[in-house]
């Protein structure tokens, strides 16, 4: 049985467009505007990111490995 105090702290936690727009350096609305080629999670009226899927999405856009 598992108890209530057990839990598991996922990896790659998910980001909202504040953090995302700090770690990435822009503006919240750029975010917003490439939140679909950024590969966003709409979680009902929420926005989410995952750090690494960001990355992927960005750099098959410019090419780099």
């Amino acid at each position: 049985m598992r108890k209530e105090t057990d839990y598991t702290i996922p990896a790659d936690p998910l980001l909202t467009v504040d953090e995302l727009a700090a770690r990435l350096r822009l503006k919240r609305s750029w975010v917003y505007t490439h939140a679909d080629e950024l590969g966003g999670y709409r979680l009902g009226k929420y926005l989410r990111f995952s750090w690494a899927r960001v990355i992927e999405r960005l750099e098959h856009v410019t090419g780099t490995p």
